[in-house]
């Protein structure tokens, strides 16, 4: 099943070692940082919570859980055009019914620059229209069977911390999609008007042992680069993907990049 949404750094192209580590038990499943959620959607779990600190993602999320027509045929008469784009994006989403915020992300989202999610200081989604390389839109019967897949799960907007510490228990399957903490401020590749940085990694790490101590199972991707940072304990795995990645957002500089998978089981 295709995911929703476009979004920079989606696990589409993990999709196959991520399926064959997953725990085979019925766990409940938790995403902290769900983003396009690519790979809830490809495993449909009985049982979910999907969270992310971006309130209009999860604004989209719940809309389309609950009013998925109107989301679809809203923002199906949107014109793919830039005139159109930046029309939408220069009003607030607080203006906006919460469907109508959520068709807009929806319209915004496919015809963005690359699937980022981009917002200045003031909060606004600043990035810029793609007029190629978006890919299609989604039909009618894709959009509704990827919304009565969000049926199974809970969709909370919060920091991760308190997801994970609110979600403690031995039945839980967490998987952690992190961005890459950053030292500074990015201007163009910031997630929004707070980067995750070092001290949010730190608080990360203490919430591995956490989940580990209660009997819980996590399965966690990162940058290679600093892969000794997730080893805290002997028995935990680590595994190497490569994947093919946008450097930059351009096509014209892909290349291979490895990430590292950590789980605990």
């Amino acid at each position: 099943m295709r995911p929703l949404l476009r979004w920079a750094g989606s696990k589409r192209q993990m999709l196959g070692p991520l399926r064959e580590m997953l725990p085979r038990e019925d766990s409940i499943y938790i995403e902290p940082f769900c983003g396009s959620a690519a790979l809830f959607f490809d495993q449909r779990p009985k049982r979910a919570v999907l969270s992310d600190i971006n309130a209009d993602l999860i604004n989209f999320y719940a809309a389309c859980k609950s009013r998925p027509r109107q989301v679809f045929r809203l923002s199906g008469q949107l014109k793919r055009t830039k005139a159109e784009y930046l029309k939408i994006r220069k009003h607030s989403p607080a203006e906006r019914s919460k469907i109508a915020r959520a068709a807009y992300f929806y319209y915004l989202n496919r015809n963005c620059f690359n699937g980022l999610y981009r917002t200045n200081r003031q909060g606004m989604f600043n990035v810029p229209f793609s007029a190629s390389r978006t890919g299609r839109m989604l039909s009618e019967e894709e959009f509704l069977s990827a919304c009565a897949a969000l049926k199974s799960a809970r969709v909370v907007s919060c920091d991760f911390e308190r997801l994970i510490k609110e979600n403690l228990e031995p039945e839980a399957f967490f998987f952690l999609d992190p961005p890459y903490a950053v030292k500074h401020r990015q201007p163009f590749t910031d997630y929004n008007s707070q980067a995750f940085g070092e001290s949010d990694l730190q608080r990360l790490l203490v919430c591995l042992k956490a989940i580990d101590d209660v009997g819980a199972k996590f399965a966690i991707t990162y940058d290679s680069s600093v892969s000794e940072k997730f080893m805290l304990r002997k028995r935990w795995r680590q595994s190497e993907i490569i994947v093919r990645r946008n450097i930059a957002g351009f096509a014209d500089a892909r290349r291979n990049a490895s990430e590292i998978l950590t789980t605990n089981f």
